[in-house]
């Protein structure tokens, strides 16, 4: 994972923020504190944001941000101002480990939402068990075939029918 890589300026709307506490377990102890995550609504590509550790760093608009891409190839992008003080989160390789792991894990709902073919909301209440893996495939805007039954078959499916892609 590249890390440490300072931008000036970004725009932010609106994203989807998925907390530890409602999160099913196996997210649960991957995001820290929360995740945001949207579909496309900016210049920039796939990415969440999380919490930075301090109040200063604990909304959507100053919270760091990982970039990934389609591969599940993670960047860490910190505003110039961020430091070890009033960002401790980005700074600690065990937490940025589990995101990383967090996005590769589920990767294909990520870039479903981003390329905008699975609603936010779906997502989110998947993240939150409150909708099964089955329930979740059948809000995605392309017909899924029924022999995809985990993640991995849905990313497997993603990419030999371009559906990373607007």
């Amino acid at each position: 994972m590249k890390r440490y890589i300072r931008s000036d300026t970004e725009d932010i709307f609106c994203m989807s923020k998925l907390t530890k506490e409602y999160a099913i377990p196996e997210i649960a102890n991957l995001i820290g504190d929360y995740v945001y995550f949207s579909e496309n609504n900016s210049s920039h590509g796939p990415r969440i944001k999380f919490y930075g550790g301090t109040k200063q760093t604990s909304k959507t608009k100053d919270a760091p941000t990982l970039k990934f891409t389609k591969d599940g190839d993670c960047e860490l992008e910190l505003a110039p101002w961020m430091d070890k003080q009033n960002c401790p989160n980005a700074f600690n390789n065990r937490l940025l480990n589990n995101l990383e792991k967090f996005v590769n894990q589920y990767l294909a709902i990520l870039l479903l939402v981003w390329f905008e073919h699975l609603d936010e909301a779906a997502a989110l209440e998947y993240f939150h068990g409150h909708i099964s893996f089955e329930q979740l495939i059948t809000t995605i805007s392309y017909e899924i075939p029924s022999a995809v039954v985990t993640l991995e078959d849905l990313d497997s499916y993603c990419r030999a029918n371009d559906l990373y892609k607007f």
